[in-house]
């Protein structure tokens, strides 16, 4: 992952300003650890902006739940749901997104394992 966007995110992620949602990237007012991710892609990208779905639901590069393709590229990731070096007892692991949505884990100790395996 490029080493300078990183330590935005984490900064971003631990700065309190963004109210932590689960299952879409936005929704309302509320972020999930990825959508923190296309807010700093956003401050990079002038024009790139949220879009209504459905709801509450918004969208960016037309996507809800995922990082799209040029976020992924701008970032240095290779996944649209970056995975950990977390494991679980089936030996699967877990994703950023499992972390927040699934796990209920908030942005500091996402911050802290993205500081870890990215």
């Amino acid at each position: 992952m490029n080493q300078e966007i990183k330590q935005r995110w984490i900064s971003k992620l631990r700065s309190g300003e963004y109210k932590q949602g689960t299952k879409y990237l936005c929704k309302s007012d509320s972020y999930c650890c990825l959508g923190v991710l296309c807010e700093v892609y956003r401050e990079d990208h002038p024009g790139i902006e949220w879009e209504s779905k459905e709801g509450d639901i918004k969208k960016i590069l037309d996507l809800t739940s995922v990082l799209s393709r040029p976020i992924l590229v701008w970032a240095g990731l290779d996944d649209a749901n970056p995975m950990t070096s977390i494991q679980d007892p089936s030996n699967l692991g877990k994703s950023l997104a499992e972390l927040n949505d699934a796990h209920y884990w908030n942005f500091n100790q996402i911050a802290d394992q993205i500081e870890k395996d990215f």
